[in-house]
Formats: structure tokens, sequence, C-alpha cells
């Protein structure tokens, strides 16, 4: 996020929720973005209740409104309307959610074949 030129401040947290729909994890650092966005940055060994290491909150009129980063590696992207997309590299798979669960698995240098769940 600072690589592509944006200004940001620190606020070091110690064991604070910072996000009202987190009921546990270790709130070590808060970051807030020129642009008014926010990341929240957790404790590894206490994440949120999902498993979230960073919640980056996008500000109003974004076309995303939340991404979050998991102790899996896996990212969590959600849009304004609360339609949710989750990559998950370790299974090497996309998650979209829209009428239901939408698989969708990308093999290396291929289009990708989709599947419902």
């Amino acid at each position: 996020l600072l690589d592509e030129g944006r200004g940001a401040r620190v606020v070091l947290q110690k064991g604070q929720k910072s996000s009202p729909d987190v009921t546990t994890g270790d709130c070590c650092a808060i970051v807030y973005l020129k642009d008014g966005a926010t990341c929240h940055v957790y404790t590894e060994s206490n994440p949120t209740v999902d498993g979230a290491l960073a919640i980056l909150q996008m500000p109003a009129g974004s076309e995303v409104s939340e991404i979050r980063y998991r102790t899996d590696q896996s990212v969590e992207v959600r849009a304004p309307g609360g339609i949710k997309t989750v990559r998950r590299p370790k299974q090497a798979d996309w998650l979209h959610e829209a009428d239901g669960w939408r698989r969708e698995v990308a093999p290396a240098g291929r289009a990708s074949d989709s599947q419902r769940l």
C-alpha cells in the first residue's frame, strides 16, 4: 500500500477490538491512509474470528468496501452490496457469492472452470 505513493499514519494499539463485526482478535496497529481507507492489523497469535490478520476498510463510494487478509493466505473482498469474493491460493481457486456460492478453478495458463457449490 505504501509503495503506491500513498501517505499513511500508523497508530499502535494494545489488545483493542477495532471493528464492530469483530468479536475477538488483538488489534496491534491501525493504519490510516490519506484516501480515507483504514487497515486494522491483528496479531498472528490472536486474529479475528474468521482468521483475518488485516482488514482494509475502504472509504465510502469505493467499488470495494472491505478486504480481509486471512491466516490461511486467503483474501476476501467485500462489495458495498454485501457480495463476497474469496481467493484461496492454497486451493488454487476463487469463491464467488452471488446466487449461492460458485467455485472457479483456474489452472495456470488456462481458462477457468466454474462449478456451483
